[in-house]
């Protein structure tokens, strides 16, 4: 794995930061509730209890946290991050081929 970089970095924090606005807290819940009802927890490559109800702004935190606390990290770490945040975002948005994705990788379990 790539060794993570402090340009790496400052783009990922970057194309958070460009992500559009959170989805409402009634929609980050209900999308919440339905992921945890079909047992699906992205995979990441470090432990964020709670992932599925992460804002952007809980999300850059959690970031800063894990590179102040000088974590083994990589760029398959952070990229893993904004993927499955994206993937988040399209849910809460109700996007069904976004839940096609999830309806897939749990059927594949």
């Amino acid at each position: 794995m790539k060794a993570l970089t402090p340009e790496y970095t400052q783009q990922v924090l970057q194309q958070i930061q460009d992500l559009p606005p959170d989805a409402e807290v009634t929609a980050i819940e209900q999308t919440a509730e339905q992921l945890k009802a079909m047992n699906w927890q992205p995979i990441l490559l470090t432990d964020l209890p709670d992932f599925v109800r992460f804002t952007k702004e809980k999300l850059l935190v959690f970031i800063e946290q894990l590179i102040a606390n000088k974590q083994d990290l990589t760029e398959q770490h952070l990229s893993l991050l904004l993927y499955h945040y994206r993937l988040l975002q399209r849910l809460r948005n109700d996007e069904p081929e976004a839940w096609d994705e999830i309806n897939e990788l749990v059927e594949d379990d």
